[in-house]
């Protein structure tokens, strides 16, 4: 997408909205800025006014109003919609939506097909393990029958058992969930059922599906991530290094983040940890080529204390 002749609109508020705003001003592209009734006097509308004017507003009744949003990108003449993170960010029927309508927009983030395949936990999951990338133990595909994940739950805590894990347990996830959203763990059997129809009902709200995923949690673990992106091509993925964000609130939300992953020059690892950042990288790019990446990304591992690495999950967004 060329500068010239282009405006931004940008689906979101708070922190990231500014961050756009700022790029978009400092690349001299005119933006749309979104607000609702309770968000008028928030910080993103301030830094909206004075970048932009106040000719830069709209009000929209919720950030998640796809119809509200592509309205107000028409009206003003948005010829792109940065979704920055939450919202609509990994949602590929709204980036399908943006770009194939009567009047097409970019849609600034990865295709839609990119953020359909790998937004999904389980498509990640059978990909990773088609390409020998390791991945956390459990189910391969979403499960939606209630006897079948019974019947996988118990094999993990089986196989657990049998390794010797002092506290077996298993976590159940939205199979189409994401940043910490729709995941629960089980430490028996008795309540199982429980904790899967809590999470399959959850799925089905927040996602329209209700596959699950079970996997074996695994305890005392860093959680590192691997930062990529690719031109539009999607054949020439780079990244820019890993970061430990194993500092996180007790709802999985990161706190604090740090380069690199791991430190081989200043500490002591009982594993090698500079072959572990160069692999989960490779593994990482690898991935991005096969898929044809094209854009910005976040590959989500899991390091055990023994240095052994576990995808979780991409993140298709900023």
């Amino acid at each position: 997408m060329s500068i010239k002749g282009n405006k931004v609109l940008i689906a979101n508020r708070g922190e990231i909205a500014v961050r756009i705003m700022e790029a978009c001003h400092e690349l001299g592209l005119p933006f749309v800025a979104l607000y609702t009734k309770e968000d008028k006097e928030s910080g993103h509308t301030d830094v909206a006014r004075k970048l932009g004017g106040e000719q830069s507003l709209y009000r929209i009744n919720n950030y998640l109003d796809a119809g509200d949003i592509l309205s107000v990108a028409d009206e003003a003449g948005a010829t792109a919609i940065h979704p920055g993170y939450g919202f609509f960010s990994e949602n590929y029927r709204f980036a399908r939506r943006v770009t194939e309508r009567d009047r097409p927009m970019t849609f600034i983030g990865p295709s839609w097909r990119v953020i359909r395949d790998l937004g999904d936990k389980i498509n990640t999951k059978r990909l990773a393990r088609k390409l020998g990338v390791p991945t956390v133990p459990g189910s391969d595909r979403a499960i939606y029958d209630e006897l079948e994940a019974e019947s996988i739950a118990q094999s993990l805590f089986d196989f657990q058992e049998k390794m010797g894990i002092s506290r077996p347990v298993v976590l159940v996830k939205a199979s189409a969930g994401g940043g910490g959203m729709g995941i629960d763990e089980c430490e028996d059997m008795a309540r199982f059922r429980q904790t899967y129809r809590r999470i399959r009902n959850f799925s089905l709200r927040t996602f329209n599906d209700e596959g699950i995923l079970i996997e074996q949690r695994v305890f005392d673990f860093n959680h590192l991530e691997v930062q990529i992106a690719s031109d539009r091509s999607g054949t020439n993925p780079v990244h820019f290094g890993t970061r430990n964000c194993s500092v996180q609130s007790p709802g999985l939300q990161k706190r604090i983040e740090v380069a690199p992953g791991f430190w081989p020059q200043g500490m002591n690892y009982t594993f090698n940890a500079q072959k572990l950042l160069d692999d989960i990288t490779e593994y990482s790019l690898s991935i991005a080529r096969e898929i044809k990446y094209d854009n910005v990304g976040t590959w989500e591992w899991i390091v055990t204390p023994q240095g052994e690495p576990f995808l979780m999950e991409v993140n298709t967004r900023i």
